[in-house]
């Protein structure tokens, strides 16, 4: 197969229509009211005598994820971050309603994803090198498939297949039983941690870079075409294909796009601000996983219309299954809230915050974005709420360059105003940061002071 490439400036030119000068509601450039949740309908609670609660909730999750309702598969791979959140562990389930958690696989998978109808998971057997199958009370285990390679990343999609990906080029499905195992899709750039649409259609994933520039794709399986996203990496998809989601580099924030468009719809910060392992529910759409990389690893949901997040567990959670549902298929509606009023064609600041602090010798990572209008940018610092500038790019980062939208600044003692011998001192100051192209035609800057500590 051959994938088609389609840059995301100009799908975001076609599907928005944007003017220059023109403010508008994000919710209203992307022409979105509500939108419909992509999910099944509510089955029996699964599980076993063991585990469950007494009293399982009922109705339709028409509002919020709810904390204490439906189940989190994770793995407890808890002796370290980076790497290690790929090295196999215990898999377990655990029901939110009560805390209580049931091992499933002993000391080998990593990953997991639900199936439809919450009785089962899929997981990869890192020890036999097998995608399996296994019922949520622990009974029926059975491999489908064999794989070779790495960073195996399971989705049991509603359309009667298990799709996954190895960290080679391809993407791949199988049934149950372990029947029509095949290609589905290939790429002519890597792809990892690829999650699939629950019909089966859009995917996303990361291409990782030679460079450490990862980047996140999303391609439409049926059409054989892909196209870029952004840079960054633990690329996502929601369970109807409308958002795709990633970190950022430097695992500050998370970014959530429309898929159909390309324009941003949301940015996700943790006070933490050292975030990771994102994965959308295969089954909810409004549920995000994430984990904060610290020792241990603490994992969470975030509800997207609620932008509110939950503990849900201590480890990697790779699935959320709801114990209600918003169907898919009646003819009710969810409305996302309205989001706040952006300039799309504006820098927007995503790092430094307001309030944050920083020393001499720190690296203070910078990151933005600008979905359309400027083709550079050019940062600076002023120490004096903004009378004078200090230019701290030695010349202007282009949008096409592997630097546009993560900049990097190691924090000196000082800096010399422009044309002058004025040095400031930094440590106790109060900075703010600006970023505009060449021309000055856009401009962003931060929405508080940041600081240096004496």
């Amino acid at each position: 197969m051959h994938t088609r490439t389609i840059p995301l400036s100009k799908a975001v030119a076609a599907g928005c229509g944007l003017r220059a000068g023109r403010r508008i509601a994000l919710g209203v450039l992307c022409g979105i009211a509500v939108c419909r949740l992509a999910c099944i309908s509510n089955p029996a609670y699964p599980g076993s005598p063991l585990d469950p609660p007494e009293n399982p909730p009922e109705g339709v999750l028409t509002r919020s994820i709810v904390a204490d309702t439906g189940m989190v598969l994770y793995t407890n791979v808890l002796w370290g971050t980076g790497s290690n959140r790929w090295e196999y562990g215990d898999l377990l389930l655990k029901y939110l309603s009560n805390g209580n958690s049931r091992m499933l696989v002993e000391d080998a998978a990593f990953n997991s994803s639900f199936s439809p109808d919450g009785r089962r998971v899929a997981y990869p057997d890192r020890i036999r090198m097998k995608l399996c199958v296994i019922g949520v009370d622990g009974s029926g285990r059975r491999e489908v498939a064999s794989f070779a390679g790495s960073k195996l990343t399971v989705t049991w999609a509603g359309n009667g297949y298990i799709y996954w990906t190895e960290s080679d080029h391809a993407i791949r499905r199988v049934r149950p039983d372990g029947t029509g195992n095949s290609v589905v899709f290939e790429s002519d750039s890597g792809i990892e941690e690829g999650i699939v649409s629950q019909d089966g259609r859009y995917a996303a994933w990361t291409q990782g870079g030679t460079t450490g520039k990862h980047r996140v794709y999303a391609g439409d399986l049926e059409s054989d075409s892909s196209w870029f996203v952004d840079y960054g990496c633990q690329g996502t998809i929601s369970a109807d294909g409308r958002f795709v989601a990633h970190n950022i580099l430097g695992h500050t924030h998370a970014l959530v796009w429309l898929r159909e468009t390309g324009t941003l719809f949301r940015t996700i910060e943790t006070p933490y601000r050292t975030f990771n392992l994102h994965r959308w529910s295969r089954h909810h759409a409004r549920c995000l996983l994430y984990t904060i990389d610290y020792y241990p690893p603490r994992g969470h949901a975030y509800d997207l219309v609620e932008d509110t997040a939950y503990y849900v567990c201590d480890g990697y959670p790779w699935d959320y299954y709801p114990a209600e549902f918003h169907p898919a298929d009646t003819n009710e509606e969810t409305p996302w809230p309205d989001e706040p009023e952006f300039d799309a064609l504006d820098f927007k600041i995503v790092s430094p915050s307001p309030g944050d602090t920083f020393s001499v010798g720190d690296t203070l990572l910078i990151n933005w974005y600008a979905i359309e209008g400027p083709e550079n940018a050019v940062i600076e610092i002023s120490a004096d709420a903004g009378i004078s500038w200090v230019t701290i790019t030695s010349s202007a980062i282009g949008r096409d360059s592997g630097a546009w939208g993560h900049f990097e600044w190691v924090v000196p003692a000082s800096v010399t105003l422009e044309n002058t011998s004025t040095t400031i001192e930094l440590p106790g100051a109060s900075l703010l940061l600006r970023i505009h192209d060449y021309d000055g035609e856009f401009a962003g800057v931060t929405d508080g002071e940041f600081f240096v500590a004496e």
